[in-house]
């Protein structure tokens, strides 16, 4: 069975993006949402961008897929960012319909994914409606759309899992549990807060920790095939 695919999310500096591309994700995400503490601003991020292309170009890397993070924005100027950062995909956060996503996927090619955040009466059931999209699971909060760190329920995932086979896990993804999400061989998983310092800025320490974990069950599964 393949391995998950891996997304880091909240990337709001220079210093990061150079240091979690060389990391070697399968994502890397980024918060077009203003009132988020990991906010970026589009036009600055293009430039990042631009330097980070030209560096994995000139050393043979290949870039990690770039992934928007947006919450209710209208769709032209979702698409005008999306544009300009060359996106390859748009994560949803907010109460958009499936008429929003249907508009976007008739509008671009980047791949689109619906955040659902599960609990407090949103089933896991919820996915259904989004086979054709991909899913990111998220744990419900009253005061934020995602980055709580607080977990879903496991049943709560699982359900969901039967249920879609392009599901994303976040919420509370460490390296001290990351490998029950693991076992679980979602679509991907989804990392944020947890490798943070503080909120937008990601720890060196924090992140080795989790990468070496990552690349041991990587390994392991290898291994086991």
């Amino acid at each position: 069975m393949a391995d998950p695919a891996l997304k880091i999310c909240g990337i709001s500096n220079p210093e990061d993006l150079v240091l979690l591309s060389s990391y070697g994700p399968d994502y890397l995400g980024f918060v077009f949402y203003e009132r988020s503490p990991r906010y970026v601003q589009p036009e600055q991020l293009a430039t990042w961008l631009a330097v980070q292309r030209y560096h994995c170009g000139e050393v043979g890397k290949t870039m990690p897929k770039l992934v928007g993070v947006f919450v209710d924005l209208a769709i032209p100027e979702l698409l005008s960012i999306a544009e300009r950062c060359k996106l390859d995909v748009l994560q949803l956060h907010g109460s958009e319909s499936r008429s929003c996503l249907e508009e976007l996927r008739a509008q671009t090619d980047c791949e689109i994914w619906k955040a659902i955040r599960l609990g407090s009466g949103v089933p896991a059931c919820a996915v259904a409606e989004y086979t054709d999209f991909g899913v990111l699971l998220d744990s419900w909060s009253a005061d934020a759309y995602g980055g709580s760190g607080r977990r879903v329920q496991a049943s709560l995932l699982r359900e969901a899992l039967v249920l879609h086979h392009r599901v994303i896990l976040a919420g509370g993804v460490a390296a001290e549990n990351v490998s029950e999400f693991y076992a679980l061989r979602p679509f991907a998983v989804d990392l944020s807060s947890s490798l943070e310092s503080a909120p937008g800025k990601k720890d060196a320490v924090r992140l080795d920790r989790f990468f070496s974990a990552w690349k041991s069950m990587q390994n392991n599964n290898g291994s086991e095939q």
